[in-house]
């Protein structure tokens, strides 16, 4: 019988197959390979997910290609509280977050970064079209009606913005699923206790927290809580 391989493995994998596609991006300039991803796609006038403005603009001059400028220290950007910037350099954005998910053992979040990674990728070299609408609404809408039993961390690779970090995509894709009335996990349509119910409502028509947390019997906190999806076992009284 065949050994099953740790998922920690199986993530430091996919990370090395997504960072040998974006070491490739160095021989050309960021600024040419988003331009043949646009022609490839020229009528798409497709806007950020959530912001009502055309996407990132790209840089000209130095460090608008994927190579960092000479004289860097290569060896340091696995270092330091920041990675460095995608538009200085996917491949050495990617690695330094790869490398700390790996190092902390964090299996899930490698896999999602190298998901990530793969997808700015193909978004550059014109294989894959970004997922963009023009207001909140829609974007909303097509969460709850195109990622049905989809893992919330695969939504948020699919869905997030150019300049949005995983975590904050997650984060959106389980407090929209919340506040319809989904599970914030796997997007199902839940039953909802009757004060979550309450809260949802109230956050829905414009209710500041503090007053929902005041009218429910809660902290704010508890209120920020369940809207945000990380806790919908609220039990009403």
């Amino acid at each position: 019988m065949p050994v099953p391989v740790p998922d920690l493995a199986v993530a430091e994998i996919a990370c090395k197959r997504a960072l040998a596609k974006l070491v490739t991006l160095s021989d050309k300039s960021a600024v040419q390979i988003r331009a043949e991803g646009m022609l490839e796609h020229e009528t798409t006038t497709d806007r950020l997910r959530t912001r009502d403005r055309q996407p990132m603009p790209v840089k000209g001059g130095r460090g608008a290609g994927s190579q960092l400028p000479s004289g860097v220290d290569t060896k340091a950007t696995t270092r330091g509280d920041h990675a460095p910037s995608k538009q200085s350099s996917l491949y050495f954005h990617y690695r330094w977050r790869m490398h700390k998910a790996l190092v902390s053992e964090d299996a899930g979040l490698a896999l999602s970064l190298a998901g990530a990674a793969t997808q700015d990728y193909e978004e550059h070299v014109g294989k894959r079209r970004p997922l963009r609408w023009a207001s909140h609404d829609d974007a909303v809408n097509y969460l709850l009606t195109h990622y049905v039993g989809v893992p919330s961390a695969t939504a948020a690779v699919d869905m997030r913005t150019p300049s949005e970090s995983f975590r904050n995509a997650q984060r959106w894709v389980q407090a929209q699923r919340t506040r319809n009335g989904h599970d914030p996990e796997l997007g199902e349509r839940r039953a909802m206790d009757s004060r979550t119910r309450r809260i949802v409502e109230m956050a829905a028509a414009g209710i500041k927290q503090r007053l929902i947390a005041d009218e429910v019997g809660l902290s704010q906190a508890q209120v920020s809580r369940i809207l945000s999806g990380a806790s919908i076992h609220t039990q009403a009284p």
